[in-house]
């Protein structure tokens, strides 16, 4: 039991640091994407999205989960279609933090390219949590 409690929390310390790198990507884009060629920020999050997706994918098959023994196509359809439902849940929370005003409600000074930073950055560590234990079931599980 103690044995299961570490290598979940070791993967989840090395899921949050692959995430970071994804984020980093992600969130790097989505602010390029909104703030300087002033795209809207569902279509920049779902492009900036969908890098990190791919860069999450392999770096969490090799380093995360050491998943060896995989299926290409079957694993990564899986993956997406998390991610996709990740996608889901970023844009839900991108339209309540920002479109319906959440934020501004409660950060009314911040000027509004921060503001969908925060709310951007927000919606990822919501996101890391859905990712992380829908992927370990679904995609990475090991068979004992």
């Amino acid at each position: 039991m103690r044995k299961a409690i570490t290598d979940l929390a070791g993967q989840f310390v090395r899921y949050s640091l692959v995430g970071g790198v994804a984020a980093a990507a992600d969130i790097s884009l989505y602010y390029m994407g909104t703030g300087i060629l002033a795209f809207n920020h569902l279509l920049a999050n779902t492009l900036s999205f969908s890098v990190g997706l791919i860069v999450n994918y392999f770096l969490s098959r090799e380093w995360v989960f050491n998943h060896y023994e995989h299926k290409f196509g079957r694993d990564f359809t899986l993956f997406a279609l998390i991610g996709i439902l990740g996608l889901g849940i970023s844009n839900l929370l991108l339209f309540i933090l920002i479109d319906a005003g959440a934020l501004r409600a409660v950060f009314s000074f911040m000027e509004s390219n921060l503001l969908k930073l925060f709310a951007k950055i927000i919606s990822a560590f919501v996101v890391l949590l859905w990712n992380f234990s829908a992927r370990r079931i679904a995609v990475f599980r090991t068979v004992s």
